[in-house]
């Protein structure tokens, strides 16, 4: 393992020598950090982690290895990421080593991906491009999460091919890329059920958008339309066991006592628990409590829910992700009207959708870092004000 992880890191470092392309010496330099965090992890050393998870997920997978090479007993994963983990000890044995490995293969594409999406949205601009990979290859907790067994990375990874293809029908108008859109999608809603929601992005943007006019125009008779097939989806995908749930997501009670509830069977009344004290009566309340909700989600925990060491590292994640998003609202004049509405519809269900079910910040930190890639493109996006500018000058020079 060691040989084929130096090998990769040979032929980036060629590659990224020979064409000089500083997004593959970031790359090089994040691979190098997460590898040597899951070495000290290998080595004994204890992290900070998702204990249940991480710990049902490796327990699953050695069961389903012996199951399938050792004659052991058959189990039903919760999760196909145990069973990828199983998949891994084929060449590692009953070793993580390799299923940790994978993580760091996942944040090479992911930020490949990253890169190109911006240079799409930016006409090339590789110089803004790189600042997202820069935030990704050095963010803390990406670089901490890549000796955690957690599906985490390849979630964001099928996310992030899902978006690329999404923006590229937007651009290109070609349905097939749309079609490879949801395909991608449906592939990460296969590791967290909860993915599903965001599929209200794909189908705004099917109905709404003109190829010609690059605009959403918000008609009734498509306001219709999506009503009605938001609903027949939902309905066709609750007679399905693993969407069993959509059928009560207007069930005040299911609410707060199996979303919420169900959380709290887990981590008790402790420190990082936030908003329990208050419950809902009904849905418009429920609702109206909502953003209240998502900022806890995004940001927490905040100063006055500081009680030690380990609370401090995630105050400090959850304060970078406030200063990247007030930059990303300010960039967003950037983008088109139409790829605007698109990224700010997917912010708000993925906020909305995981804000329900997470009521500590420990889980709060885990769940966000699914949307970073995306509040990181928007952040490094040139002002509109200086793109103007740049344009006026080049109209003055010719």
């Amino acid at each position: 393992m060691i040989i084929g992880i130096l090998v990769i890191l040979v032929f980036f470092f060629s590659f990224a020598y020979m064409r000089k392309e500083n997004f593959l010496k970031y790359i090089i330099i994040g691979t190098i950090l997460r590898i040597s965090v899951i070495a000290i992890y290998l080595s004994g050393v204890k992290i900070p982690e998702s204990q249940g998870d991480a710990k049902n997920f490796l327990y699953e997978g050695l069961v389903y290895f012996r199951y399938l090479f050792y004659n052991g007993e058959s189990i039903k994963t919760i999760n196909p990421y145990s069973n990828l983990i199983g998949l891994t000890m084929v060449y590692s044995g009953e070793n993580v080593g390799f299923a940790l490995f994978l993580n760091t293969l996942c944040y090479i594409m992911i930020s490949a991906i990253i890169y190109e999406i911006i240079k799409l949205l930016t006409s090339n601009n590789k110089k803004v491009a790189l600042r997202a990979v820069i935030i990704v290859t050095f963010f803390p907790m990406d670089i901490l999460y890549s000796a955690v067994l957690l599906r985490e990375q390849f979630i964001i990874l099928f996310l992030v091919l899902s978006f690329w293809f999404l923006i590229r029908f937007i651009k290109n108008g070609i349905f097939f890329e749309f079609l490879i859109s949801v395909g991608l999608h449906l592939m990460a809603m296969i590791f967290h059920s909860g993915i599903l929601f965001l599929l209200i992005v794909h189908l705004y943007t099917l109905l709404f958008f003109k190829k010609k006019k690059r605009q959403s125009k918000l008609k009734w008779k498509k306001v219709l339309k999506f009503g009605i097939l938001g609903i027949i989806l939902f309905k066709i995908l609750g007679h399905f066991k693993k969407f069993a749930f959509l059928t009560k997501m207007f069930d005040i009670n299911y609410l707060n006592h199996i979303l919420i509830g169900r959380f709290l069977v887990g981590t008790g009344a402790g420190r990082t628990v936030y908003l329990t004290s208050f419950i809902p009566s009904n849905i418009f309340i429920f609702a109206v409590y909502l953003p209240i909700r998502m900022i806890y989600f995004l940001f927490s925990p905040f100063p006055w829910m500081v009680g030690n060491a380990s609370d401090v590292i995630v105050f400090i994640d959850g304060f970078i992700y406030l200063v990247l998003v007030i930059r990303a609202i300010r960039r967003l004049e950037f983008l088109d009207e139409k790829i605007r509405k698109t990224i700010l519809l997917y912010f708000i269900a993925f906020t909305l959708v995981f804000s329900i079910g997470t009521t500590n910040y420990g889980t709060a930190m885990r769940h966000r870092h699914k949307i970073l890639w995306l509040i990181a493109i928007v952040s490094v996006l040139p002002k509109y004000k200086k793109i103007r500018k740049l344009e006026r000058e080049k109209e003055i020079t010719q």
